[in-house]
């Protein structure tokens, strides 16, 4: 609606050019401007990375912004010279119009765009307070058993993000799906939790996920398991004491309380190993 705002300014001035015209326009434009559109520009830039965001916004204000304002005030000082008041109106109304193509053309790539975060996993610009929308809540558990794999992990995602106690079924059963990066989110999601399940219901899944094929989905149950301060079997000690990945290894290492790997671990000449200890050392509370 801007750009519409200013092709109908720009239009009426140039067919009237008259000062109550201008100072019409003029005040409903400003007031488009304080009350609708400065409200919802920032939001343009959801669709953004958010690692990335600060960065375009920046841009956007301090360049583009800038860069803009010197052409239009080199314009403005070439018209005064060479142009009637009708001209710089008329010239004015083409690019409204074509300002008004270009938003057009842009509102479906948006939605695309905003899909595309969806797919990809990045669906904090849908959080918020939709943890107190029935429907929005509803249509989040249903989408943990949709038959696309990236759209029940981002569900799962979603759920944890939002921390609904409700949501505990769907991702315990979420925890044995068929794609480890959908287990993988699910172990997240019940580490994020305020509210977190009682451990006997967490036992059985989780404790599988110890002995799944993908190093990343073993790591986020040791995490579950640190998390609700929950003890190690014997069976699953031996086997993750000796896995590859040195996460595994030590954050086993903290969950049985060996202090002395940790201990080595942190004194290593290896700079991620070093990394890696204190990490660990991060997830699990050893008082000593």
């Amino acid at each position: 609606l801007y750009p519409a705002l200013f092709a109908c300014g720009f239009g009426f001035y140039a067919l009237l050019p008259t000062f109550t015209v201008l100072t019409a326009f003029r005040l409903i434009q400003l007031t488009w401007s304080g009350g609708v559109t400065g409200a919802i520009w920032p939001t343009i830039f959801n669709v953004v990375p958010s690692e990335k965001r600060e960065v375009v916004s920046t841009f956007n204000r301090g360049i583009s912004a800038q860069v803009g304002a010197i052409l239009a005030g080199l314009f403005l000082m070439a018209a005064k010279k060479y142009l009637l008041p009708e001209h710089v109106a008329l010239v004015g109304l083409g690019a409204a119009l074509l300002g008004l193509f270009i938003i057009w053309k842009a509102k479906s790539a948006y939605g695309n765009a905003l899909a595309d975060l969806l797919v990809h996993g990045n669906p904090e610009v849908f959080l918020g307070n939709l943890r107190h929308d029935k429907e929005i809540v509803e249509a989040i558990f249903a989408a943990t058993k949709d038959k696309q794999a990236a759209i029940r992990r981002v569900a799962l995602e979603m759920l944890g993000q939002l921390k609904i106690p409700e949501g505990v079924s769907y991702i315990l059963e979420a925890v044995k799906d068929e794609r480890p990066f959908v287990r993988e989110a699910a172990l997240k999601a019940l580490t994020q939790l305020d509210k977190r399940p009682a451990k006997d219901e967490l036992f059985s899944p989780v404790y599988d996920c110890l002995k799944d094929k993908e190093k990343d989905v073993r790591l986020e149950a040791l995490k579950v398991l640190a998390a609700q301060s929950m003890k190690l079997r014997e069976e699953d000690i031996k086997t993750l004491s000796n896995d590859k990945d040195t996460r595994i290894k030590l954050l086993t290492a903290a969950l049985c309380g060996n202090l002395k790997e940790l201990s080595s671990a942190l004194q290593s000449e290896e700079r991620n190993e070093r990394r890696i200890s204190l990490w660990v050392l991060g997830k699990v509370n050893i008082p000593e």
